[in-house]
C-alpha cells in the first residue's frame, strides 16, 4: 500500500517523511485561496512526496461550475503537469445536482489534459454513474478501518481511499 495524506490551512504540522504523496487544498468556491497552499506543496516536495491539489466544490452556493473551475486552474498554474487534481464533492454539494460536478471535471479535463479525481465518501458512489460515464476516477473516504476496503458500488474500484481523518486525513 501507498501511504498518502491530503492536507489544508487546518493542518499546521505534517510529517511528510511518512508519506509517499500529498494531496493539497488549492481552492473552494469562487473566493477561497487556501492560505497554505504553497507552503504545504513546498514541504512535501522537499520530502519527495508527489502532489496532488483539490477543489471544494460549492454548487449549494449557486456557483457555476466552469468558474469554480477556472478558479482552481489559476491557482494551481505553476503546478500543472506535475500533480494529481481532484473536486472534492462532500457535504452540501451532495445534495446537488451532479451534473454540475460532471461540468467542473470534463471542464478542467479540457483545459489540462489531466482526469481529474472525484472525491466522495464510499456510501455516495451509489449517485455517480454520470462522473463514471466520463472515466472519471475515484478518491473515497470511508474511516471505519485500514481493513475494510470500501465498497464501490460499480466495481470498478477507486484511485484513492482516505482511511482516517485522525491525525490527519491519511490515504
Amino acid at each position: 500500500m501507498i501511504k498518502g495524506c491530503d492536507v489544508s490551512h487546518w493542518n499546521s504540522i505534517v510529517n511528510y517523511a511518512n508519506y509517499k504523496f500529498c494531496i493539497i487544498k488549492a481552492t473552494e468556491g469562487v473566493n477561497f485561496k487556501d492560505v497554505k497552499k504553497d507552503t504545504h506543496a513546498t514541504n512535501a516536495a522537499a520530502f519527495g512526496c508527489d502532489l496532488g491539489f483539490y477543489h471544494y466544490g460549492r454548487p449549494d452556493k449557486g456557483n457555476n461550475p466552469i468558474l469554480e473551475a477556472e478558479y482552481f486552474l489559476q491557482s494551481i498554474k505553476k503546478y500543472l503537469g506535475h500533480c494529481v487534481l481532484a473536486l472534492d464533492w462532500e457535504q452540501k454539494s451532495l445534495n446537488c445536482d451532479i451534473h454540475w460536478a460532471r461540468q467542473w471535471l470534463d471542464h478542467v479535463y479540457k483545459q489540462t489534459g489531466i482526469k481529474p479525481l472525484f472525491y466522495c465518501q464510499a456510501s455516495y458512489t451509489n449517485r455517480i454513474d454520470l462522473i463514471r460515464e466520463g472515466d472519471y476516477g475515484l478518491w473515497v473516504a470511508q474511516y471505519n478501518s485500514k481493513i475494510q476496503k470500501p465498497k464501490v458500488k460499480d466495481g470498478k474500484g477507486y484511485a484513492i481511499w482516505q482511511f482516517t481523518s485522525r491525525p490527519i486525513d491519511e490515504d
